[in-house]
């Protein structure tokens, strides 16, 4: 996956962790752009107030699988006309991999939570470009895709603001082969299985 994805970007770069908890942050907003998307293994502090905790979309890897994992620039997509594309904040994949190891990309809004109304449809654009991208570049071959859409701020559930209709997931997937995940929390089984919380069922649901 990894030398897919550098030969249709060859500027990307790369980061590695098998830690138990992983932490993806932007923190874009809180620093007006001096930082960005981070990943990171302690969960990191919040700029603006370092002694509470940052907002992040937390992952957990209990059996230390080894993870690669590739934060998105900001000019990595481009269109036909060489025009930067919107994107997600990264994407997340087993190092020992092959075509049906899943890969997980994710969407963070770092806003409140009275505003991800505004934001279900930008997130889901965003999901569908960059699949959709690594698709045409020959990066994706049957792999298990995950779309994360992550709210970092909203500490209660809230995947009925962004999937309004629970038949939405499986003609989500029918449609752009994506299972579509709205959560701040994921758990990582093996190279094969991600979990996580699913709207309406209390169980644990695994693709």
């Amino acid at each position: 996956m990894k030398n897919r994805i550098l030969a249709a970007y060859p500027d990307s770069e790369f980061g590695t962790t098998n830690a138990q908890q992983i932490f993806v942050a932007d923190f874009t907003e809180r620093t007006k752009s001096v930082r960005g998307v981070e990943i990171h293994e302690v969960l990191p502090k919040d700029p603006k107030d370092e002694t509470i905790d940052m907002d992040c979309c937390a992952i957990s890897n209990e059996t230390n699988l080894q993870i690669d994992y590739n934060v998105f620039r900001d000019n990595q997509f481009k269109d036909e006309e060489d025009e930067d594309l919107k994107h997600g904040e990264c994407c997340l994949f087993p190092n020992d991999n092959d075509e049906k190891t899943w890969i997980l990309f994710i969407e963070i809004k770092d806003c409140k939570g009275s505003r991800i109304f505004r934001y279900k449809q930008d997130v889901k654009d965003k999901l569908i470009l960059n699949v959709g991208e690594f698709r045409r570049k020959g990066i994706l071959l049957k792999n298990n895709i995950y779309g994360v859409t992550s709210f970092p701020r909203k500490k209660t559930e809230f995947n009925e603001m962004i999937v309004t209709d629970p038949t939405e997931y499986k003609t989500f997937y029918k449609k752009y082969g994506i299972h579509l995940v709205p959560t701040n929390e994921v758990s990582i089984k093996d190279n094969t299985i991600i979990e996580f919380y699913k709207r309406n069922e209390p169980n644990s649901q695994q693709y």
